[in-house]
């Protein structure tokens, strides 16, 4: 993989140059590993983002692919040895969409759509945590092939499970119908969500949480009106809350662009949205919403509107001297809640260069930090420049953000001062402060072969990490490392 880089800088608050620490932060123990890469036709949006499960401080979980039509859950301990393999064969054309854990069992759910036959099957495959030893296979959904692709989402501790279809009249949902699960395949709630009061073009979706309550999110009057009604199983009522984030503004019709959501097991769903001009397709701004579904509120942070000032704010920061005249390419990419209920929203610069088999590239990370009552905590810009050919899409690049020991930790792969490593930045949640940068002494491989597997990067605790890469240019197989932080 080819990275070429940026001087990395913290922007809109005060790191002033790029420090290090030095490789000694880190021991390092590896073993082979075999890889078949995954071939997505959707190289920018990975439906599977995570590979590797922490089960304890020691010991995860793996999802490798190791043929066209099979992949592998793999359980290691604390020594990085195999503790046990179990199979997963796949039917041709048949693909992975969920692979998550609870405290007993790992599946996966995989999605296959036969258009001889009219429909498409969601299948739920159950391995025992401890053993490896298969517990189940099951159909748990199944809607007509020419239907919208089957929609899943799953609980943040991997205990609930809800499949769900769109229901059509025209190119209109008019209903959407769903079957909720727990982690051992057994069905807790069958429901219909009507939707033919909503008489405006509209888009929705389903979260959930570890109580299986769902969560219906709703967009809707020309992408201005945000709407979330939240489903307990034990009761056919819902309580429904919603809020105007578009419309005319000074003169401006704004709509909003993307959603991202943080849903908490206290009934806190947390929505932020940009929105766009409608007559430039210019960014306007960020909007950020908490709807409280036990109190039965909502609360709203002020406004953040993308000003000439916020894009002067980053050209200070890009050292070819080409200044940037409009926000373009950023998406927002994920929601973090601290302990401290400090909600930091991160977005990211995403695109390709050209047109087909043109490279990809991730650039800066959005940072806003929103304190317990939603104001503005502090605002930050990490400056990156990451390319990866096309046939890896984002399967590399971009970055690993998570929150532990006190800190927000931010990992990118990079190639700083001639060196491609994978380098850690600690944050302060507080005020953004940031420590120095840390290379982690992996050495990648920096070249056009495959490197480094961002999917299979994952904390196991505050000073234990697991990666997957190549070292150098001689080797041609990858590696599975376990990093410990000293």
């Amino acid at each position: 993989m080819n990275f070429r880089l940026l001087v990395v800088l913290f922007g809109l608050l005060a790191l002033t140059g790029t420090k290090f620490k030095t490789f000694a932060q880190s021991r390092i123990k590896s073993v082979p590993f075999v890889y078949v890469p995954e071939a997505s036709e959707d190289r920018y949006n990975q439906r599977l983002k995570h590979k590797t499960l922490a089960i304890n401080e020691t010991d995860f979980v793996i999802l490798s692919k190791k043929a066209d039509s099979e992949y592998a859950i793999e359980r290691y301990d604390a020594n990085i040895n195999k503790v046990w393999t179990s199979a997963i064969l796949l039917n041709p054309g048949e693909e992975i969409e969920a692979f998550s854990k609870t405290a007993d069992v790992v599946y996966v759910l995989s999605h296959r759509s036969d258009k001889n036959v009219g429909s498409q099957i969601l299948t739920a495959q159950l391995v025992d945590l401890k053993t490896g030893r298969k517990l189940e296979q099951k159909k748990i959904f199944e809607a007509p092939s020419k239907s919208r692709r089957i929609g899943v989402s799953v609980s943040e501790d991997g205990s609930k499970i809800v499949a769900f279809q769109y229901l059509m009249q025209e190119d209109r949902i008019k209903a959407i119908s769903a079957s909720v699960y727990d982690a051992r395949l057994q069905k807790l709630k069958d429901r219909t969500y009507n939707l033919r009061d909503i008489s405006t073009n509209f888009s929705a979706g389903l979260k959930l949480d570890n109580q299986g309550n769902q969560f219906l999110t709703i967009l809707s009057d020309d992408n201005t009106k945000l709407s979330v009604r939240r489903y307990i199983n034990n009761s056919e009522e819902a309580k429904a809350m919603s809020v105007q984030l578009g419309g005319m503004f000074g003169g401006r019709k704004v709509y909003v662009f993307e959603l991202q959501y943080f849903l908490t097991q206290e009934g806190l769903l947390y929505a932020a949205a940009t929105c766009l001009d409608q007559g430039t397709a210019e960014y306007h701004s960020l909007k950020v919403v908490k709807f409280d579904f036990t109190a039965g509120e909502m609360a709203f942070a002020p406004e953040f509107k993308f000003t000439p000032e916020y894009l002067a704010s980053l050209n200070k920061f890009y050292p070819d001297g080409k200044p940037v005249t409009r926000l373009e390419d950023i998406a927002l990419s994920q929601l973090i809640l601290t302990p401290e209920k400090d909600l930091i929203i991160i977005a990211e610069k995403k695109y390709m260069e050209g047109g087909e088999n043109s490279n990809y590239v991730a650039r800066e990370l959005h940072l806003f930090t929103y304190d317990e009552y939603l104001n503005l905590a502090w605002r930050s810009v990490i400056m990156k420049n990451q390319v990866a050919p096309s046939d890896e899409g984002f399967s590399g690049i971009s970055y690993l953000a998570s929150y532990h020991d006190g800190a927000l930790n931010i990992l990118t792969l990079e190639t700083l001062k001639g060196k491609t490593d994978l380098y850690s930045r600690t944050i302060n949640p507080k005020n953004g402060a940031g420590e120095v940068i840390v290379p982690l002494g992996l050495n990648v491989a920096n070249d056009k072969a495959v490197a480094y597997i961002k999917d299979f990067t994952a904390w196991l605790g505050p000073k234990t990490l697991i990666t997957v890469s190549r070292p150098t240019k001689k080797s041609a197989t990858l590696q599975l490392n376990k990093i410990s932080l000293k």
